[in-house]
């Protein structure tokens, strides 16, 4: 099984970043403090068509001018981060990017992310499957008997991503 044999279309899927403070909590306070630096950072410091734009409803939503966007949430402690569904190819496309507006934004204000806490998450929708019964299927079969593709990829965080084979029935 393999991501590009899904469809002709690419493969999509929406990662969730966590991030937490050295003491492994996350106050109103420093999720303000973290939001208001990428503010400065996306949209004061940047460029004409480089500055990111503001979504500020329930969740800050940043949007950059090359056409993805994250927002910034809150999970039991952590900061969650997610972002545009994107394929294999878009978030190499925006890696530089992603890295310097997120991570290093929140580096900044002290926040990182963690083992053991949060571990973050990647999201993907059953259509991206086509309709294709067997192929949702085979993932799951493969989700089931490969716990690396849980574990290794969300650092071992056996508290918020345990694999189904190692759940109890």
């Amino acid at each position: 099984w393999s991501v590009t044999s899904v469809s002709s279309q690419k493969f999509l899927f929406g990662p969730e970043f966590t991030f937490t403070g050295p003491d492994g909590k996350v106050t109103g306070m420093l999720k303000s403090s973290v939001i208001e630096r990428m503010r400065f950072h996306l949209v004061e410091r940047q460029a004409d068509g480089a500055k990111f734009t503001v979504d500020g409803n329930s969740k800050a939503q940043f949007s950059s001018p090359n056409g993805w966007w994250f927002s910034v949430g809150e999970d039991p402690g952590v900061l969650e981060v997610t972002t545009t569904p994107l394929s294999v190819e878009g978030f190499h496309r925006y890696q530089a990017d992603m890295q310097d507006a997120i991570f290093v934004s929140a580096a900044n204000e002290g926040v990182f992310p963690w083992d053991y806490l949060g571990g973050g998450h990647i999201n993907i929708g059953v259509s991206e499957f086509g309709g294709r019964a067997l192929l949702l299927r085979n993932f799951i079969v493969d989700y089931i008997n490969h716990n690396e593709l849980s574990m290794g990829a969300l650092g071992y965080d056996t508290n918020n991503a345990l694999p189904i084979s190692m759940m109890n029935p």
